[in-house]
């Protein structure tokens, strides 16, 4: 849940994420709503790389889940477990 969390939050920094409940943000597509372009992506991800000590592959960027809030924490929470950084 950090990992969901720290997205929410890092994304409401810069526009309000659409949904009442962390559940309904979770299920947002960051694209789709607008809430990042190409050049946010790079800043998202240097971002988490920096504040969860992981690295993304270019296999994670074609994970169905990754446009999502709570796809892509999920996603972070799997490379922790894989690296050894996990909870």
């Amino acid at each position: 849940m950090e990992e969901r969390r720290y997205l929410i939050d890092w994304f409401a920094a810069k526009n309000p994420v659409p949904g009442d409940t962390d559940e309904q943000k979770a299920e947002v597509d960051f694209f789709a709503a607008g809430l990042i372009d190409s050049f946010g992506v790079i800043e998202l991800l240097s971002a988490v790389e920096e504040h969860f000590a992981i690295h993304f592959s270019d296999l994670h960027f074609q994970d169905r889940r990754f446009p999502f809030v709570g796809g892509l924490a999920d996603i972070i929470r799997e490379i922790r477990e894989q690296e050894g950084h996990g909870q």
